[in-house]
């Protein structure tokens, strides 16, 4: 190791000068100059300190010649020309571009973008990210780029590369770039924006994963897939209040299997029950309604169908004791004694005595008067239960009517046969009781005066 010389100043004392026996003042016999007492003594200068010198430089000489023979770039790292002109040829620098195709930008350099409209393969199409610097750079080719965008009004960075000029390995899409913490956490003092034509956001998780939602220093619920024993189910929970679903027209909930389940109970499989007991009973009311001739159907509402079983559910009964006469000259007469109202399927009458109820020529000619007891429906149809074609005496003990069954019966007296009838052969179910049954008489006649009169005890239903 190489002993250091230290080197001292030589500090007389100019108030002591150094006397002879003759009181003069010495001198030194070598300079020539004056001597005085020290106060601090010098190093002398010798010769064999001189040489020592000169040793320290010679070596230090020799060990520079040395090392700088081995020096090269590649012992120390340091760059080689070719490398600073590698650098200089790809280095960023501030360049100007003319092409509004985002694509075409493939040598390094930073580019001023103004509307992103103007551009084509741009990083967005939302108007709000315009204004910005795209930095390119390559890795000593064009063939494989990095570009990547920031807006300069909202510090919004975009990101995309591109690998080689062959087929299947063209740009990849822009990236929206996010900036967290080193821990890997992002925070946010008021709330984050996420633009996206597709997924925006992807929470992994090997068994299982889901989003937290906290108060304060207390969680209040989750959305994800939360239980990893059943990974496939994705839960919206509630930890201490309700679960609050609000929509402005409709919520949909679809599910595959058919099932939304609530406490246990499968709602859609109950509705459909409930609905399903509903077309069942419409269609046994429907089905009674027209067991009692009165015409119903299933597209028909509730409202409409319980008016039908109101006209219908009670028998009645009523007391007939009416007489009329037929003018003269007038050949032909209907007439109803009674009516009853739309629903009516069933009519049975019982004279009060075998005269109460009958119809004659008050003349007596019996000259061939057709007269009629008869059931009519409100669109004209009727069925004849008596009828006498001579004019004669004829008198009506009972009748019944069932348009459903479709049967007509009835005990009457034909004076001009002097007979009893029991059963008259017409179709009860040509009768529609849409509107209502009537009980009465039809004449068409030779113009003598009828007299028509019924009394007895009439049900319906």
């Amino acid at each position: 190791m190489y002993k250091k010389q230290e080197w001292k100043d030589e500090i007389p004392d100019l108030s002591k000068p150094i006397l002879d026996s003759t009181g003069k003042q010495k001198v030194d016999p070598q300079t020539g100059r004056p001597l005085w007492e020290l106060v601090q003594e010098g190093t002398r200068i010798t010769s064999s300190r001189l040489n020592h010198m000169e040793d320290g430089i010679q070596a230090a000489h020799d060990s520079i010649e040395n090392i700088s023979q081995s020096l090269t770039p590649e012992s120390i790292g340091a760059a080689k020309k070719a490398d600073l002109d590698t650098f200089q040829k790809n280095s960023v620098s501030i360049k100007t571009n003319t092409s509004k195709d985002f694509n075409t930008y493939r040598e390094p350099g930073l580019f001023f973008v103004g509307s992103l409209s103007e551009y084509t393969n741009a990083p967005s199409s939302d108007g709000g990210f315009s204004w910005g610097i795209l930095r390119v750079e390559t890795l000593g080719t064009t063939a494989y780029v990095v570009q990547s965008y920031t807006c300069v009004l909202n510090n919004v960075t975009f990101t995309r590369s591109k690998a080689e000029d062959s087929t299947g390995r063209g740009w990849e899409p822009w990236r929206a770039t996010s900036k967290l913490d080193s821990d890997g956490v992002l925070r946010l003092s008021k709330w984050l924006d996420i633009r996206s034509d597709g997924p925006a956001a992807n929470l992994i998780g090997s068994t299982h994963v889901y989003q937290q939602f906290l108060v304060g220093d207390q969680r209040k619920g989750y959305v994800g897939a939360g239980d990893p024993n059943a990974p496939n189910n994705i839960a919206v929970v509630s930890d201490h209040g309700d679960t609050v679903v609000n929509a402005k027209t409709n919520i949909w909930l679809n599910a595959s299997a058919g099932a939304v389940h609530l406490n246990g109970r499968n709602v859609l499989w109950e509705l459909d029950q409930v609905k399903q007991s509903g077309v069942n009973n419409k269609q046994a009311l429907v089905d009674a309604l027209n067991a009692k001739g009165i015409a119903a159907s299933v597209n028909e509402d509730w409202g409409t169908l319980i008016a039908k079983v109101r006209q219908a559910a009670v028998i009645k009964t009523a007391y007939i004791n009416t007489e009329r006469e037929v003018a003269p000259n007038k050949y032909s007469d209907r007439h109803n004694f009674f009516d009853m109202p739309p629903g009516t399927t069933k009519v049975t009458f019982f004279a009060d005595s075998d005269y109460s109820t009958a119809m004659y020529e008050q003349s007596n000619y019996y000259d061939g008067t057709q007269m009629e007891f008869v059931v009519r429906d409100g669109y004209g149809h009727e069925c004849v239960v008596a009828g006498s074609f001579r004019g004669s005496r004829m008198y009506l003990f009972s009748f019944s009517i069932d348009t459903v069954a479709n049967n007509a019966r009835c005990s009457f007296y034909d004076g001009d046969a002097n007979k009893l009838h029991g059963t008259y052969n017409n179709k009860a179910a040509d009768l529609n009781p849409d509107k209502g049954l009537s009980f009465g008489t039809y004449i068409f006649g030779t113009g003598h005066t009828v007299v028509s009169r019924a009394g007895g005890l009439i049900t319906y239903s």
